[in-house]
């Protein structure tokens, strides 16, 4: 049997009006007390809202869209699943694209997107400079990462704090000035990251660069200790890279932390099981999807967005795991 608003509009004891006022939430506001009714009489019901209907009477879907470039990368998993709960908590419907999985580019992505009606956007993948996005006639939020050139607001995590907490805490060790391990580029938040650290060591610091791979940055650090430049510690730009550097600092007997002391700059929960377990940074993501989800629905939260230091063993600090 289908449920209507006269159905839950008679157990709660109000007007049909008042059942759409709550259900659509608004355009009229209703006494706590009443929309608690409401809302009880429709559950016990088993009301169920026509989201097609609904769009047609709001011009809304509730669906918003999501594009993250791969979530099998620990980062933007956790960020994808933490903007999916925030959405949730708004009683909005994610709608996720991974665009390196499903073969299409952003573009492509963001086209499939917007043609499934959504009401907004909410985009951690990144394409390259030299791709012109597409026309986007929605409200867009750009998490992690935005695009030079694009219009949107940017939910970011403050980069300079992270570099600087890692950087102090290795150089508490006794090392001195850390090396930092970059991305092959300077674009988007680790090229932040990359200023950063160049800011703080000044020419006291050795760079090193590679792929954002596991194996990418596995094979440079194999070079890198054929070629005889060890570092005494270490700030990796991300997860991924930091664990390819252990597994090859393993292979070639580097010992963690004893050799060389390591700082990650993602913390995905991951990095909690490597051997030995890693010292991180570990970005705010939920927080972040709470700000990018609150500006995308109009309930701005103005709080900051910081790393916040997790100390395990690989810095060199004890470790009851």
């Amino acid at each position: 049997m289908v449920v209507t608003y006269a159905d839950v509009a008679k157990r709660a004891g109000t007007s049909t009006a008042v059942v759409s006022y709550v259900l659509n939430d608004g355009p009229r506001n209703v006494a706590p007390a009443t929309r608690e009714r409401v809302l009880t009489a429709a559950a016990e019901l088993g009301y169920r809202q026509n989201r097609i209907a609904r769009a047609l009477r709001s011009g809304r879907t509730g669906l918003v869209g999501v594009l993250t470039p791969d979530a099998t990368i620990p980062y933007f998993g956790e960020l994808t699943r933490a903007i999916v709960r925030a959405l949730g908590d708004a009683d909005r419907f994610a709608l996720v694209s991974h665009a390196a999985v499903s073969g299409r580019s952003e573009r492509q992505a963001i086209e499939a997107l917007l043609s499934a009606q959504v009401d907004g956007l909410l985009i951690t993948a990144f394409w390259p400079d030299q791709e012109l996005p597409v026309e986007i006639d929605v409200p867009v939020v750009y998490v992690h990462h935005k695009p030079d050139g694009v219009e949107g607001l940017l939910v970011e995590s403050d980069n300079t704090h992270s570099v600087r907490a890692a950087v102090e805490h290795l150089r508490s060790h006794g090392h001195g000035a850390p090396a930092f391990w970059a991305g092959p580029d300077d674009v988007g938040p680790t090229g932040e990251r990359t200023r950063a650290w160049a800011a703080l060591v000044g020419d006291d610091g050795t760079l090193y660069r590679s792929g954002y791979s596991s194996g990418e940055a596995a094979a440079e650090f194999r070079r890198q200790h054929r070629l005889g430049t060890p570092a005494r510690s270490l700030v990796v730009a991300s997860d991924v890279q930091a664990l390819g550097i252990l597994s090859a600092a393993y292979q070639l007997g580097v010992r963690i932390p004893d050799d060389l002391a390591v700082i990650s700059l993602d913390g995905s929960a991951e990095t909690a099981f490597t051997a030995p377990p890693l010292t991180v940074v570990r970005q705010p993501v939920e927080s972040m999807a709470a700000r990018a989800v609150g500006l995308l629905t109009g309930r701005p939260d103005a709080g900051e967005s910081l790393g916040s230091l997790i100390v395990r063993t690989s810095c060199g600090c004890d470790h009851d795991v």
